[in-house]
């Protein structure tokens, strides 16, 4: 406990409230530096001159008591007055604690008084166990203290040294994840005497100490853990699997039991791990038989179980097999980083020779156009025992690099040392460290060529007179789609039908990768739309009559997993309208059997102040799958939606609207056709 100090106006306030009824005025932590002639706090801190009663400071003293009756304030008193002590100490504020146990995997915790706001003064610690072989991760969201002076520190096992910290999560960036070494962690909050926000979540989770499984050669079986026993609670596995270069890594599951949606098994076509190269999430009991070929020499996968129910795994075997080069000519190579095909020539030649060549047989020069390139092209060339020209030369009258586009390569793309005053050509180092080399142009060198693979679909008609519904997917899609693509796509469907399109999943590069639609059977037809219209992304479209015509659009870096398109024809049936006082209305055809794809809207209008009284008569159709819908509303939208009807058990049926307007669509699949529905409605 010590005797108290004025150092905020809040403090100022309080103090005021607990005094005014006081008889004497209590001594305050607070004197005058005779030296100085200013007043401090026993801290050293100063206080404002807006907290002095009236007239003061005066000399009548050198020490200092709280006035709390008007005008309250600050007083000064001769120090060896008899007056009463002022104190303060800090609170129970904290809610430390220790956290989880031997058989506790995961938890939350939070600053004291979170969400609203936390105290001045703490010192607060939280001490995390977790089960035998485990590490700790912890992650803090939201995360809001005031910054510098508040602090939240993670250590290593039951300690607060400088040598055990781990870290410090920040309101002004994402680090705020953090993972232990071993099965303690400690967290310790201080907060200052000024300032609060309103604190922090964490949420901590136990994770087995598993080494990652790495494979790699020609073939090779994985299984999950104890297979064909059951895996054990909170397994988190990885594997790493990698083939030779220019070969792919073949895939199988052909046994795969797991609890559906909370143990599951990751495919990643990288052996990075992350949302971007995520390919499957396998779970359940459905899974096997299983293939996939990873579109690169290497793959990884993890398998994670929860604290609930374990079945027996999976097992799994793989193989090397040959990348697919059966987009390029024979002779070429076709690069997943690129998607372009490359070849070097076998004959030696001059600069001036190797675009000519390149030209002859289909390609041209090569010249280094990302750090991807220059990554493939090392592996590519590295077994080559002399340097291929690029399509990279150096202009004499102002000494800059030019590829043939007319960009100019970026400086981390020469090797060391380089661009050299040796040449006013460019050739590529395979070998560290690689890169572009300045070379004398009449040198002799092999050409090094690339050119556009076929990678957009040879099926470019889709539909027909007697389909109705389909699904398109982009070139390569779930895994990736490739680079300098401009792909096609025609659908045409059944006559006096429309065709709705619906691009879901989508996932290419934003702005640069997009797809075009038009009103007909290509691009001379009426423009439709976009996917990609720069401030939003738009995934569905529909066209106005039986055909319509797309095109993939990809630019020459990044790409993604790719679409997929789901597309329907619809009855292009004029809409039936009534108003009035009362009317009908039947299903096509009744009381004969209604057609299938049917499609057919009706709307009603009431006069101004009415409602409407619709009853059905009659009502037999195919039980989900042909089906009325009914809406409070002068247009379809499933805000006002009141009734999906559909069956043989619906007459008879009444509603009454709670505004003048109806509509209603009547829908039916390919399948099973029935006599429809009749029904009248009137006004009231």
């Amino acid at each position: 406990m010590i005797l108290l100090s004025v150092f905020l106006a809040f403090n100022f306030i309080g103090f005021t409230a607990l005094t005014k009824t006081n008889i004497l005025q209590p001594w305050l932590g607070a004197k005058r530096n005779t030296t100085t002639n200013k007043f401090y706090n026993l801290d050293g801190t100063y206080f404002y001159t807006l907290m002095w009663t009236t007239n003061e400071p005066s000399v009548n003293g050198d020490c200092v008591t709280f006035k709390g009756a008007s005008p309250s304030g600050l007083q000064v008193t001769q120090c060896y007055q008899l007056q009463p002590a002022f104190c303060k100490q800090t609170p129970a504020l904290c809610n430390s604690a220790v956290i989880g146990g031997p058989n506790t995997w995961s938890g939350t915790f939070q600053s004291p008084g979170y969400p609203i706001q936390y105290y001045n003064n703490l010192d607060c610690r939280y001490l995390i166990n977790s089960p035998n072989n485990t590490f700790i991760t912890v992650t803090f969201y939201p995360f809001l203290i005031e910054e510098w002076y508040d602090s939240v520190d993670i250590y290593e096992g039951n300690s607060t040294s400088y040598a055990n910290w781990i870290g410090q999560p920040s309101s002004y960036s994402y680090a705020r994840g953090f993972e232990s070494s071993g099965n303690v962690m400690n967290v310790r909050f201080k907060t200052n005497y000024a300032i609060t926000d309103k604190g922090w979540l964490a949420t901590w989770k136990a994770k087995k100490d598993i080494p990652v499984i790495t494979l790699s050669g020609t073939n090779g079986t994985m299984t999950s853990p104890n297979y064909p026993n059951n895996y054990d609670t909170y397994d988190e596995q990885v594997y790493q699997i990698s083939v030779a270069y220019g070969m792919q890594v073949n895939l199988t599951i052909d046994d795969f039991r797991t609890e559906s949606k909370y143990d599951y098994l990751n495919i990643y076509n990288s052996s990075v791990q992350s949302n971007s190269t995520l390919v499957y999430t396998l779970s359940g009991t459905s899974v096997a038989p299983f293939n996939w070929i990873s579109p690169r020499s290497y793959m990884s996968m993890k398998f994670v179980s929860d604290g609930l129910i374990q079945y027996k795994g999976w097992h799994a075997f793989w193989n090397a097999t040959a990348a697919d080069n059966n987009h390029c000519p024979s002779g070429w190579t076709f690069s997943t980083n690129t998607s372009y095909c490359y070849i070097q020539s076998s004959q030696y030649m001059t600069y001036a020779e190797a675009n000519p060549y390149c030209q002859s047989i289909g390609g041209s020069q090569v010249f280094i156009f990302t750090s991807r390139e220059l990554t493939w092209l090392t592996d590519f060339t590295s077994s080559s025992l002399v340097q291929p020209w690029l399509a990279t030369t150096r202009n004499t009258t102002t000494n800059i690099w030019y590829n043939s586009d007319k960009t100019t390569p970026l400086s981390t793309y020469w090797t060391t040392g380089e661009p050299g005053v040796n040449g006013d050509c460019a050739t590529f180092k395979g070998i560290t460290k690689a890169g572009l080399k300045a070379t004398q142009c009449y040198s002799l060198q092999p050409a090094l060529c690339r050119q556009m693979p076929a990678l957009c679909p040879t099926i470019k008609d889709y539909g027909g007179s007697s389909t109705r519904s389909g699904t398109i997917q982009s070139p390569g899609y779930p895994v990736q789609y490739y680079n300098n693509l401009d792909c096609w796509y025609t659908i045409t469907s059944p006559k006096n039908t429309y065709i709705t399109l619906l691009f879901s999943p989508y996932m290419v590069e934003d702005y640069v990768d997009y797809i075009d639609v038009y009103d007909g059977p290509n691009s001379s037809y009426p423009f439709l739309g976009t996917t990609d219209y720069w401030y939003f992304l738009r995934y569905d479209f529909e066209s106005s009559n039986n055909s319509v015509s797309f095109k993939f659009h990809t630019n020459s870096i990044i790409t993604d997993k790719g679409w997929q398109l789901t597309w329907n024809a619809k009855s292009n049936t004029p809409p039936i309208r009534q108003s009035g006082q009362n009317g009908s209305f039947t299903s096509p055809n009744y009381p004969n059997d209604y057609d299938p794809y049917t499609e057919q809207l009706y709307y009603i209008t009431a006069p101004l102040g009415f409602q409407v009284n619709v009853s059905i008569t009659d009502f037999v159709t195919e039980l989900n799958f042909d089906i009325l819908e009914i809406y409070n509303s002068s247009y379809v939208s499933s805000n006002y939606l009141v009734a999906n009807l559909s069956g043989p058990s619906i007459a008879p049926w009444s509603w009454v609207s709670p505004s003048r307007y109806v509509t209603m669509r009547f829908k039916s699949d390919y399948m099973v056709q029935k006599k429809g529905f009749s029904l009248f409605w009137f006004i009231q």
